[in-house]
């Protein structure tokens, strides 16, 4: 009776994992990030009232649009970490350009969690390659290999090695728009495949305590 009850008592227990782990991968394939108040696009911000703009730099990216063009905001040096707080803050309706690292890292020395630092507009988002030339026996080379490891191993910079599968992979993980109902037929079957698989592993385990001899 020991050996049965200790089987039984472990077949449940992997069970209930599988199961668990089943449910836990649904929910995060039908979570979203879609929030009342974020826009899909750029120009649907600018549509709602949402200024725009940035460090002068920047403004060149956005000569393609007219409309943005025309209604880009350049933000002074003096008053940019001031004007940033103030949007992550939520006390002003602006959207900003500038690059993804410096917002997490302000977020982040000023203790506010990377979900709550903002909406990030996916279709906006620009990738820029960073080429540094420098010559062979320069004196520089060693500290800017020492700092580009760090900056790679931080997250910060990003090599450009990544396939196109896991690059399509990402893209497709940020994208805030709602399930397809394909999508959800998908997750219910893959769900529906676990229980059954979870149920007749049961079954055999429970007839080879039943049938088999014990020892």
């Amino acid at each position: 009776m020991r050996v049965g009850w200790t089987t039984n008592y472990s077949v449940s227990k992997t069970v209930s994992r599988f199961l668990h782990n089943w449910i836990v991968d649904l929910v995060y394939v039908l979570k979203t990030d879609t929030v009342i108040g974020n826009f899909a696009n750029l120009q649907e911000a600018v549509e709602n009232g949402y200024k725009f703009g940035g460090r002068a730099g920047i403004s060149v990216f956005f000569e393609h649009d007219p409309q943005i063009r025309d209604e880009f905001e350049i933000i002074p040096e003096t008053r940019f970490e001031d004007t940033f707080k103030d949007v992550v803050e939520g006390k002003t309706k602006f959207v900003f350009a500038l690059s993804l690292e410096y917002a997490w890292a302000y977020c982040l020395s000023q203790g506010i969690n990377e979900n709550e630092c903002g909406h990030v507009l996916s279709d906006s988002i620009m990738t820029v390659p960073l080429v540094v030339w420098t010559k062979k026996d320069s004196p520089f080379m060693r500290p800017l290999s020492m700092w580009l490891q760090r900056f790679l191993e931080s997250g910060l910079l990003e090599r450009d090695t990544v396939k196109p599968v896991t690059v399509r992979a990402s893209r497709l993980s940020s994208d805030p728009t709602p399930l397809t109902r394909k999508q959800t037929v998908s997750c219910f079957l893959f769900l529906l495949i676990g229980y059954v698989l979870c149920i007749f592993e049961f079954c055999l385990e429970n007839l080879k305590i039943k049938f088999l001899p014990k020892n």
